[in-house]
């Protein structure tokens, strides 16, 4: 187990697998090809983010995942706040949630960041 976090009340659990489980609904989601390495809650409890082995930062809701990011290494770290800016692994990716320019998009990579 990697994680274990509280989504909308319910208990879900990242596993070493790449599997993500609603505990409360005995139910489970392939989210990554190989190891989950880090999740945190998305901003209000949107969502789980995840990074993994595959070099996907993935957003699990309640029904069902997509990738917000494909990098072509792994994502150990991942963050989250209200403003919708996400961030992972070694180098810095931001995205931004909502935006009058961009919605969803990755802003661009950079060495370091202050939130």
């Amino acid at each position: 187990m990697t994680s274990i976090e509280l989504l909308g009340g319910e208990p879900v659990a990242t596993l070493g697998d790449g599997r993500i489980v609603f505990l409360g609904q005995r139910r489970t989601v392939e989210a990554h090809a190989g190891a989950i390495l880090c999740a945190a809650l998305a901003t209000e409890g949107s969502g789980l983010l995840s990074g993994g082995d595959d070099g996907r930062l993935r957003l699990t809701r309640q029904d069902g995942t997509e990738t917000l990011f494909q990098g072509s290494k792994w994502i150990d770290a991942v963050a989250s706040r209200r403003a919708g800016a996400y961030y992972s692994s070694r180098r810095v990716f931001l995205f931004l949630r909502q935006s009058t320019i961009t919605s969803g998009a990755l802003l661009r990579p950079a060495n370091s960041c202050l939130f």
